[in-house]
């Protein structure tokens, strides 16, 4: 199920720099409902919120099917799907679409300081 009110922002780094609490997290069932389980927090606290959804025992078994983290025009800056990983930004798309998150595997933090996406191939 594609929810309408969430749209992809394409350019979402250069909406990322700010510390500013505008930022929601959003965890979608299996049964088509969907949960806010962050609102308007910063982005280090929504990427751990995110973190934390996507490799939950409920990501791990399908009861959770997919997290997105929100800018403040709800324009959806991180997506990740079960069986697919993480599906957006583009550039920390899953290289195996049947890998999903799990506790052992490494999310980078393309929003935080420091981060330097790797470039396409």
């Amino acid at each position: 199920m594609t929810d309408e009110r969430f749209k992809v922002r394409p350019d979402a780094l250069l909406y990322t720099q700010s510390s500013a609490p505008e930022y929601s997290v959003f965890q979608f069932f299996h049964t088509d409902e969907y949960e806010n389980v962050r609102l308007l927090v910063t982005l280090e606290e929504a990427m751990q919120a995110a973190v934390h959804y996507c490799t939950s025992v409920a990501a791990r078994t399908g009861i959770t099917t997919r997290v997105i983290i929100t800018d403040g025009d709800d324009y959806t800056i991180f997506e990740w799907k079960f069986n697919e990983g993480i599906t957006w930004p583009e550039h920390l798309r899953s290289p195996k679409s049947d890998a999903p998150v799990t506790p052992n595997d490494k999310l980078p933090n393309p929003f935080m300081e420091g981060h330097k996406p790797e470039e396409p191939k």
